[in-house]
């Protein structure tokens, strides 16, 4: 691994990825380590949500390779004219609480991970940058 950054009590660290190729939509590392970014009452939020998520009936799938107690859902789709994935809420008008719970999900990953997401933005701005445009809400936007 390659350290990144240091300042005394956090260490950051990275795998570089050997596919990186600059001016590209390659993210510069393969893995990022950014410890103490989430504390354990942050934590707990996501699996709360999720029991939302499945209360308002969302279509969890399951797959062989990790059994049929690890569940699994796409919560955003890819616009044909588009080249990056939307958490798109349009298509479910007629499901309130699922919409609410998938706009919900995300406002929760977005304030538990906005730490890392600033470190993020440190290490690999480009990356950062693409994440954050196709993380955006667009269910207003069809």
């Amino acid at each position: 691994m390659t350290t990144i950054a240091h300042n005394g009590t956090i260490t950051h660290a990275g795998i570089p990825n050997p596919n990186y190729v600059a001016d590209s939509d390659i993210p510069r590392y393969a893995a990022i380590r950014f410890p103490n970014c989430v504390s354990g009452n942050e934590m707990q939020r996501l699996p709360d949500q999720v029991k939302e998520l499945k209360y308002a009936k969302l279509p969890f799938k399951t797959t062989a390779a990790h059994g049929d107690t690890f569940l699994q859902a796409w919560i955003g789709l890819w616009r044909r004219y588009s080249s990056a994935p939307f958490v798109f809420a349009g298509r479910m008008q007629k499901k309130p609480a699922l919409v609410n719970g998938i706009k919900n999900f995300m406002r929760i990953v977005d304030q538990i991970l906005a730490k890392a997401a600033t470190y993020l933005r440190k290490v690999d701005e480009p990356t950062y940058n693409r994440m954050k445009y196709s993380h955006r809400d667009i269910s207003l936007q069809h």
